[in-house]
């Protein structure tokens, strides 16, 4: 028995240590690779795309180093591949994002503004092109799951998603053809 199948190709380079890698596949083969890279006691989001035929040349899309954490891609109604990451900037984690239009990335958005973590992110987009957000935020000393959704113009207000009295963690989405969206997560419920 002989199956074809494609050859491993090394996407980052040496010079940094690379973890939490997302892929994102769109039209025409085009397929969208982002990580987190160490080094110099700083991580950096960096992002790199297949055109179909060629990996291009890897760009950071994370402005400067810092501490930042799993990085996820999506895309949204107008085809924008946007880049979230968890980075913790003064004492505290929030969701920060860009999006690339097909020729330059936006200003980073900061997502997320509670005082206290969100964390452990996911996008999906569900079958009218919005692009959902969903994530782990702590409140109050407890953990839960939120959502936002971003119709192409503007972010939805974060809306809590678990309702349980026990932390609830690390949540998956998923969207089906008739525009439904689903959130799991596990719960210490």
């Amino acid at each position: 028995l002989v199956d074809r199948v494609p050859s491993a190709q090394l996407l980052s380079t040496s010079e940094y240590q690379d973890d939490f890698a997302a892929l994102l596949a769109g039209p025409g083969g085009e397929l969208w690779a982002a990580w987190v890279a160490y080094r110099r006691q700083a991580n950096s989001v960096i992002v790199r795309r297949f055109d179909g035929n060629t990996w291009q040349t890897a760009q950071t899309v994370s402005e400067k180093p810092g501490d930042h954490f799993l990085v996820k891609l999506g895309r949204d109604r107008q085809g924008r591949v946007w880049a979230v990451w968890s980075a913790q900037v003064s004492g505290n984690w929030d969701l920060y994002g860009r999006s690339f239009d097909g020729r330059s990335w936006s200003a980073t958005t900061r997502l997320t503004e509670d005082p206290q973590p969100d964390i452990y992110h996911n996008l999906a987009s569900d079958s009218g092109g919005n692009l959902w957000l969903v994530w782990q935020g702590f409140r109050k000393g407890r953990s839960d799951i939120f959502a936002r959704r971003y119709d192409g113009a503007a972010w939805s207000a974060a809306e809590r998603v678990s309702t349980s009295a026990a932390n609830d963690w690390d949540p998956a989405i998923a969207a089906d053809a008739s525009g439904r969206v689903y959130v799991a997560w596990d719960s210490y419920d």
